[in-house]
């Protein structure tokens, strides 16, 4: 954190002085049920993000870490940040993270990101993947959040723009079941939203060194 800029030292030393809310770790079960009590995302959403958590769970179980920041008072996680380690790597992969909004005001987010380099440090990751980043032609609700995460001394890697091939399933007496033409049909709504400007990239955030 030394090398964070100004803004984001002054949330931790605020967060540290101040400290509404105690950072635990918790299990898959809890964190699922704070992430949708905050609202955050539409249930759809957050129900994609938690299968993919649950995936990791089962696949990584040791490796996949939920940490949540809890009320003293009333005991609720108010806001939480799930993370999956990569030991063989040294590096650790932001997924999720939510606030409710009843802890927005407070230096929470900041909280928790430093409990995660805390983590990081402590299990031998030197790099934090923050995941992806904002750009022109992305959804406008990514943008605060990716300007959120470039407070924590990040480093930019640019990929070219992905290449998608959508394999369909088999047809049946040459026709598909309902389901296959529903997949179908939300294929290719997410595809229209896929910016096509020639020579868009999309950066992937790491922090470099937890530390």
């Amino acid at each position: 954190w030394h090398r964070w800029p100004r803004h984001a030292k002054r949330h931790r030393e605020k967060w540290l002085r101040e400290k509404p809310y105690e950072i635990v770790e918790v299990d898959y079960n809890a964190f699922a049920q704070a992430y949708h009590a905050s609202g955050k995302r539409n249930r759809s959403t957050r129900i994609l993000w938690l299968r993919i958590l649950q995936h990791y769970v089962e696949m990584r179980q040791n490796n996949a870490h939920f940490f949540g920041a809890r009320d003293p008072v009333s005991q609720k996680i108010m806001a939480g940040l799930a993370i999956v380690n990569y030991p063989d790597i040294h590096q650790s992969v932001h997924m999720v993270s939510f606030i409710h909004p009843k802890a927005e005001h407070t230096s929470v987010g900041t909280g928790l990101i430093d409990h995660s380099f805390q983590h990081g440090l402590k299990n031998g990751i030197t790099l934090m993947n923050f995941g992806v980043f904002w750009q022109k032609g992305d959804p406008k609700s990514w943008k605060n959040y990716s300007l959120f995460k470039t407070q924590f001394n990040p480093y930019f890697i640019a990929y070219p723009k992905p290449l998608y091939k959508i394999v369909w399933p088999t047809r049946q007496n040459g026709q598909s079941d309902q389901s296959s033409l529903y997949l179908k049909i939300m294929w290719k709504r997410a595809l229209r939203r896929i910016p096509r400007q020639s020579g868009v990239k999309r950066a992937l955030v790491l922090g470099l060194g937890a530390g």
